[in-house]
């Protein structure tokens, strides 16, 4: 049978083991505001009861048991909703990315308002109107020069603007990879770090936290799969082990980032294209054209077609608002993005107004009757699309030039009508004929509607923005769903915390009380016993 001191060792694993419950309730309670903390809880087990089996064991009637112990400190967490929420966050840093992307080209295309292209073009239009109406009025003649002047203003601050912004989505591209490699390193560290400790029987908690909310905010970024691997598994079978992190493509390819087994890691880098050479001047807008992936073993790096990259995340969403290529090694003919399009857009709109408006115009003549010759066009001829809306140049000073009348006639307004007519509508005037009486045509056809482009333009414009702005709704309405699901199971419950307090303060007194009774008992049987006949 255990002797009475043997309660006190039972007292004592009791008091023990839930002052260690109490402190694990204190660092619940300090961490309730902690940004990624999972709450954590004590897991009890009994100690080895007495007597053990063998054939000299006592005739008692049964195992007693001799108390409580900690076996470990858990914490409470949910592999699956994790695994939940870092597949529904990349959608979202997708779709949020995009969202940003397309609000400010809305924000520098600016439609409708006063002072977007379309009100612009249609003050240049009323301009040209007045000159029809008066065509011999050299003040008529001089605000249309004026307004043409703010046509060209604006085609150059859209392409300023719209440029300015895509340099800025390009360093944000920068930026996600820059942060990508300093994620990867640090949770290759933790990984270190943990196996180190779980290898003597210990559970990190707080490390895998830190952990966990790194490969969250990787997450977000590119699309991921993460592995446990339980290097430990002797030690402590329930630890979490470290980490193997692979990036996930469109076709299911998985590339290593951050290897858990040899705890190494890869590093990432962006490559561009369409950049002219050291002294050459550009003849396209450079574009991302691949994603290189190290191999953290050591082996042949990994060259990612974009065309084939997993179209999720922040870091995607950047590179396709800046432009890519779509298929690795073709050139940026093939390229394309929400800034890079609206680029190529500007620049084509002013390249081919320019050219049939100094066409249409080289077709009439002067206020002193003389041929608007190919020199002295309306504009400056652009030879390139490329670079158009901001090459757009007012090639007249003097008003009497500008090409109101049609041949052998000063004083009518047919050219002046067709020059409208041709803003108005996109359709080349009756008069609009080159020297062997044919219509005049670009590349495009007879006629460039640029108010038809612009409308196009900014509905294109509307749609894409409206469906941004819906899916980055609907995906944050899914993370937020599934943030709250973890947070249901890791989150620190203060009321549920002050409960455990409570529990637990009154197991530790009742522990203590044990001990003050087994005191009394031997108090008892050491001086109260053996006096009879003194």
């Amino acid at each position: 049978m255990l002797s009475t001191f043997a309660n006190l060792e039972t007292a004592k694993r009791g008091m023990m083991t839930h002052q260690l419950a109490l402190n694990t309730t204190g660092h619940n309670i300090s961490n309730a505001s902690t940004e990624g903390y999972t709450r954590q809880r004590v897991n009890f087990t009994t100690t080895i009861p007495w007597p053990a089996i063998g054939v000299n064991r006592p005739q008692i009637p049964g195992q007693l048991g001799t108390g409580v112990k900690a076996g470990t400190i858990d914490r409470i967490r949910d592999f699956y909703l994790d695994a939940q929420l870092r597949n529904k966050t990349p959608d979202f840093g997708y779709w949020d990315t995009r969202a940003t992307a397309l609000a400010r080209v809305e924000d520098i295309v600016n439609e409708p308002s006063d002072a977007g292209l379309s009100k612009v073009l249609n003050s240049f239009w009323e301009s040209i109107q007045d000159v029809t109406t008066r065509p011999s009025d050299l003040s008529a003649r001089q605000v249309m020069l004026e307004r043409a002047k703010g046509l060209k203003e604006t085609f150059a601050f859209m392409s300023t603007q719209t440029t300015t912004a895509r340099e800025e989505i390009g360093l944000q591209a920068d930026v996600h990879v820059e942060t990508i490699n300093t994620l990867l390193e640090s949770i290759n560290t933790l990984n270190q770090q943990i196996m180190e400790l779980e290898v003597v029987g210990y559970k990190p908690n707080d490390l895998y936290d830190e952990r966990d909310n790194l490969v969250d905010q990787l997450s977000s970024i590119v699309p991921i799969e993460v592995e446990r691997n339980n290097i430990a598994e002797k030690q402590n079978p329930t630890a979490d082990g470290t980490y193997t992190i692979s990036l996930v493509q469109n076709d299911g390819t998985k590339f290593t980032l951050v290897d858990g087994k040899t705890m190494k890691y890869a590093e990432v880098s962006l490559q561009k294209g369409g950049q002219p050479a050291a002294g050459a001047a550009a003849t396209e807008y450079d574009y991302f054209q691949s994603i290189t992936v190290t191999d953290p073993n050591g082996g042949q790096n990994n060259v990612l077609d974009l065309e084939n990259f997993n179209k999720r995340g922040g870091l995607f969403a950047s590179i396709e608002a800046y432009g890519y290529v779509n298929q690795q090694g073709q050139n940026g003919t093939n390229a394309s993005g929400v800034f890079y399009d609206k680029l190529k857009k500007l620049d084509e709109m002013a390249f081919h107004f320019v050219r049939e408006f100094n066409a249409i115009h080289a077709n009439g003549i002067d206020l002193d009757g003389n041929q608007a010759a190919a020199d002295n066009s309306f504009f400056n001829d652009i030879q390139n699309e490329f670079g158009a809306a901001q090459a757009v140049e007012i090639a007249l000073t003097d008003p009497r030039a500008v090409a109101v009348a049609t041949k052998n006639s000063t004083g009518n307004n047919e050219n002046a009508k067709a020059l409208a007519d041709f803003i108005l509508s996109g359709n080349v005037g009756k008069s609009s004929i080159d020297a062997n009486g044919n219509p005049i045509t670009t590349n495009d056809g007879p006629g460039y509607h640029l108010k038809s482009e612009i409308e196009s333009l900014v509905s294109q414009l509307g749609v894409d923005a409206q469906e941004a702005n819906r899916m980055a709704y609907n995906t944050l309405v899914l993370v937020n769903t599934a943030t709250n699901n973890r947070l249901s199971v890791t989150g620190v419950l203060l009321d549920e915390e002050f409960v455990d307090l409570v529990r637990f303060q009154h197991a530790y007194n009742g522990n203590a009380r044990m001990i003050t009774v087994v005191d009394e008992i031997l108090d008892k049987i050491i001086n109260g016993m053996g006096v009879v006949g003194r």
